[in-house]
């Protein structure tokens, strides 16, 4: 799948669900159906069968209007058949799900797929709960707004893994459970994204990041996942889960700073007229500085690994705001 049009969070995301769904579901009808959960206004289900024509597709989704076949529906009471689609997935949308309703969220993802259910989902630890409280209020700050997703997440808490897989249905027996993006190249990417949206100016630089970002393979997770992905499969069983290894509570504890920086930097923007000369020293040391983690996430990518994407971003803009 060529994703590189789409947003880098996005991109990626689309990348994970749908190498999931070429490595599980096998032994597929010839004309196999998909369903997006979620998915609002129906990206996915166009990417995917775009790229792979003999799927159909279809999203069911709150808000009344979508693109392509589309059904305005609560993800927890589908208003369709059971086992009416091969294929169900969910990309991202649990943590907006209020937390007494994730598991009826999840059973019916399960009663509508015949063979195969993904999920992926950000989910709680302490540090990528910090960074997204303080992303969301920057971005409150700067467009006088919540995060469009954010908010929810901050709001109803993120999900708890381990109590997600206790609560798995048991008819759809889960097969792999790994970690996706990681929390350090997402708080990279959604700092970056809010300075860009905010001052622009970047466009260069930008263009290239996301590029990087959308591209496959996509960064190591790195100490703390910020997203995980699940595969269930009906009437399977489930894997021992013994073996699940999730990161330690202090993992990761300095990308609250990182994040942090990046909302003072937007500060620090916000505060400045139209072309005043600091504003644009910070843009241009701003762009040094991309260019910087652009080469170490094309490392990472590549397996010459330099270690801590993102480190000389935080570096750099310690020492501009001191």
């Amino acid at each position: 799948m060529d994703l590189s049009h789409l947003p880098a969070d996005t991109a990626f995301s689309f990348h994970v669900v749908a190498d999931a769904i070429r490595r599980h579901a096998k032994g597929l009808p010839e004309r196999p159906a998909l369903l997006d959960v979620g998915g609002h206004p129906g990206l996915f289900v166009r990417e995917f069968t775009g790229a792979f024509p003999r799927w159909s597709g279809f999203t069911v989704d709150m808000p009344f209007r979508g693109s392509g076949p589309y059904l305005c529906g609560s993800g927890t009471a589908l208003p369709l058949r059971s086992a009416s689609f091969d294929v169900a997935v969910s990309l991202d949308a649990l943590a907006g799900v209020p937390p007494l309703e994730r598991r009826r969220f999840i059973v019916e993802l399960c009663r509508v797929a015949r063979s195969h259910v993904v999920l992926t989902a950000p989910f709680h630890h302490p540090a990528t709960a910090a960074v997204e409280r303080i992303l969301d209020q920057a971005h409150r700050q700067a467009f006088g707004s919540p995060h469009p997703r954010l908010s929810e997440h901050v709001e109803h808490g993120l999900p708890d893994l381990r109590e997600i897989i206790s609560e798995w249905p048991g008819s759809f027996g889960l097969r792999e459970i790994l970690p996706s993006w990681g929390l350090r190249s997402w708080v990279t990417w959604q700092g970056l994204s809010l300075l860009h949206e905010q001052c622009g100016g970047l466009d260069r630089s930008w263009e290239s990041w996301q590029r990087a970002h959308a591209a496959e393979p996509v960064p190591p997770p790195g100490p703390v996942p910020y997203t995980w992905v699940l595969v269930a499969r009906r009437g399977a069983s489930t894997r021992p889960l013994s073996g699940l290894r999730l990161p330690a509570p202090d993992a990761d504890a300095d990308l609250p700073e990182l994040a942090r920086l990046y909302a003072r930097l937007a500060e620090l923007y916000a505060a400045m007229p139209a072309g005043n000369t600091a504003a644009g020293e910070i843009n241009q040391r701003l762009k040094k500085a991309l260019l910087a983690a652009e080469r170490e996430l094309e490392a990472e990518r590549t397996q010459k690994a330099l270690p801590g994407l993102g480190t000389r971003v935080r570096e750099a803009l310690r020492r501009w705001l001191q």
